[in-house]
């Protein structure tokens, strides 16, 4: 839909889905939420606190995500007592061979999500574990040239945590919206395939 602006300039409204916002792109793997936005945003700084935390912050706000060794027996008994378990709780960075292997333990992956805190002046806030409890191969360690797990302020205050995790055909994104107090507003996961 093309209208005029004030200036006379003609704006183009275009409309995506969003999946189309957690796609990635071809070029210095960026997702199309990166770009869609321009991205303009400040970015807050990532600092690794050993192989299992991340810190992410500036001068008023703190994310801190913490990684635990993969359980694979609270899983195996998760989907034994409950054949809807995977239905209702899908899981991310794993495809279906490697959960039907869990029972014979032929695949294993790294860790899981254990815990997201967010503290917006001194003031902490956990994120419930049901957000994020089916969260596997979570990449948070930064590297000097990349950094898989992101976060970004907004001009009106809110806060996106963009977190790139899984391998192969387990890749997916994770994009959590937090407000200026740190109550989640909204949460997209896609898996890449």
């Amino acid at each position: 839909m093309a209208r005029p602006n004030q200036s006379g300039m003609v704006i183009y409204d275009t409309l995506v889905s969003l999946d189309y916002l957690g796609q990635k792109t071809v070029d210095m793997g960026n997702s199309n939420f990166e770009y869609f936005h321009s991205f303009k945003y400040a970015t807050l700084n990532s600092e690794n606190m050993g192989q299992n935390e991340l810190l992410i912050s500036n001068d008023t706000i703190k994310i801190r995500l913490q990684t635990r060794y993969f359980d694979s027996l609270q899983l195996q008994n998760n989907l034994l007592t409950d054949s809807r378990y995977y239905d209702k709780h899908p899981f991310y960075g794993l495809d279906e061979v490697e959960i039907i292997s869990l029972n014979s333990l032929h695949y294993k992956p790294r860790n899981q999500l254990d815990r997201i805190f967010i503290s917006i002046n001194g003031n902490e806030i956990s994120l419930p574990k049901e957000e994020f409890a089916n969260f596997f191969d979570v990449n948070i360690l930064c590297t000097e040239n990349h950094c898989p797990t992101k976060a970004y302020l907004t001009d009106e205050g809110d806060i996106i945590l963009l977190m790139e995790n899984g391998t192969g055909s387990g890749f997916y994104y994770a994009i959590f919206v937090f407000n200026n107090q740190g109550s989640l507003i909204d949460k997209i996961v896609k898996s890449a395939l």
